[in-house]
């Protein structure tokens, strides 16, 4: 692609994003940037524990771009911060437990071999001719990318589709099964897993060896440690009352505190959904079972879920009490 393409776009110069515990990669053949402000004041509050990778070839890789090329954001990495020679050794300056990877292939197991988007073909009108069983692409060569009897994933729906047909000369489209629910039409973008259909269940789980394993804030080898756990208070909106809030955001079980309707919660373990425990808003709060992630990103292992201990000292110590905190047994492929 001759797009400039960026992992994570800090725009705002006001909600300045805390970017913590984040797989974050670039692809095409451009410039690419992993993390870039927007503008000068655009720093975010915190840069933590996140592999940051570039898929791509040939071009320019930026690992971050600082606007203001003085408020360099030093526990990312070393050097003139607003340009390439950014250092791409983020293990210096220490502390920040960021990590860096160049291929896909060094940090998943199973990833997409190809993302493209349906589109208009060349084929006499100017209408997308696609259905819920056909796919209509650019052109031939994008046509070309789908084989039969592989599979793709349609905007991200967990479903592996099997690709039954092709016709890549005339109409540039693609049958497929089993049918889609909605058709989203031209610009829905398509992932390409090839014949990793029985492996489907995997994909982006990582690999052994990965750097993302075991390194996110709670990581439980090298990247991390159970004195990360803190609490902090989720606003959920504002409110005049408890009765307001209970009305305006019925599901989050906020409680009233000055004006918010906030939620204290266990930072960063996330509540374990739909076991009948806890009230079912994702964060992890006082007599609820919540889950420990040791890795970067939302991979959290595989296997069995186990009770987890290690760190009930540093949940105490940060305000909660009655959590259980679960572990997975396997992390890892």
């Amino acid at each position: 692609s001759a797009t400039t393409t960026y992992g994570v776009y800090v725009s705002s110069p006001t909600g300045k994003p805390t970017l913590d515990n984040n797989i974050i990669f670039t692809m095409g053949t451009n410039t690419r940037y992993g993390i870039y402000e927007g503008q000068a004041s655009s720093d975010p509050t915190s840069a933590k524990n996140n592999a940051i990778f570039d898929a791509g070839t040939g071009g320019t890789f930026v690992l971050y771009f600082d606007n203001d090329n003085s408020q360099g954001f030093t526990n990312i990495c070393s050097g003139n911060f607003g340009n390439a020679t950014c250092s791409l050794t983020l293990s210096t300056p220490s502390g920040s437990g960021n990590v860096n990877a160049t291929g896909l292939s060094q940090v998943f197991m199973y990833y997409p071999t190809d993302i493209v988007y349906t589109q208009d073909g060349p084929d006499g009108n100017t209408t997308y001719d696609g259905n819920t069983t056909t796919l209509e692409v650019a052109d031939s060569t994008t046509c070309s990318k789908f084989a039969v009897n592989e599979y793709f994933e349609y905007f991200y729906d967990n479903t592996a589709r099997k690709i039954t047909g092709t016709d890549c000369v005339t109409n540039r489209t693609v049958t497929f099964t089993p049918a889609l629910t909605y058709d989203f039409g031209a610009g829905t973008p398509i992932l390409l897993w090839g014949t990793n259909n029985t492996n489907y269940d995997k994909k982006y789980a990582l690999k052994i060896g990965s750097p993302s394993l075991d390194s996110g804030l709670v990581g439980t080898t090298n990247g991390g440690s159970c004195t990360n756990y803190t609490s902090k208070t989720h606003i959920w909106g504002s409110g005049t009352s408890q009765t307001d809030c209970d009305t305006k955001f019925p599901h989050a079980k906020s409680k009233y505190n000055a004006g918010n309707c906030e939620t204290t919660y266990l930072y960063p373990a996330i509540e374990i959904l739909d076991d009948n425990i806890g009230n079912d808003n994702g964060l992890c709060e006082s007599n609820e079972t919540c889950l420990h992630n040791p890795n970067i990103g939302a991979y959290a292992g595989h296997g069995t879920l186990s009770t987890y201990t290690a760190c009930d000292s540093n949940i105490t110590s940060a305000g909660f009490t009655g959590i259980v905190l679960k572990k997975y047994d396997s992390n890892g492929y």
